[in-house]
């Protein structure tokens, strides 16, 4: 599968913008599809920290939950991920780029 990539420009600090771009959270505001989206336990992202986010995926609500196995904030991480406990996880890197903005 190729690569999702997009960019942006947000007149924000660097921490900020990576906090709120890794709070499943929020995950409903610019995730096409994301119905709900938290971390547990609750907080800020951290390594062991599980993302439980909820889908609507061909008419059905589906809950994946990842378990967040790096992170290098504000720059990049990476989780692993299992609808099947039993299951093998899958590994998604991520990587968000932050850089200031003259201003």
């Amino acid at each position: 599968m190729a690569p999702t990539s997009a960019s942006t420009v947000v007149d924000r600090p660097a921490a900020e913008v990576f906090a709120y771009a890794t709070d499943p959270a929020h995950f409903p505001e610019w995730q096409q599809g994301v119905l709900d989206g938290h971390l547990d336990p609750p907080g800020p992202a951290h390594v062991g920290a599980k993302c439980v986010t909820t889908r609507r995926i061909g008419g059905a609500d589906r809950t994946v939950t990842s378990e967040l196995t790096h992170i290098d904030a504000p720059g990049h991480g990476a989780c692993g991920a299992s609808t099947d406990p039993s299951g093998p996880p899958s590994t998604s890197p991520w990587n968000r780029w932050p850089k200031a903005v003259p201003g």
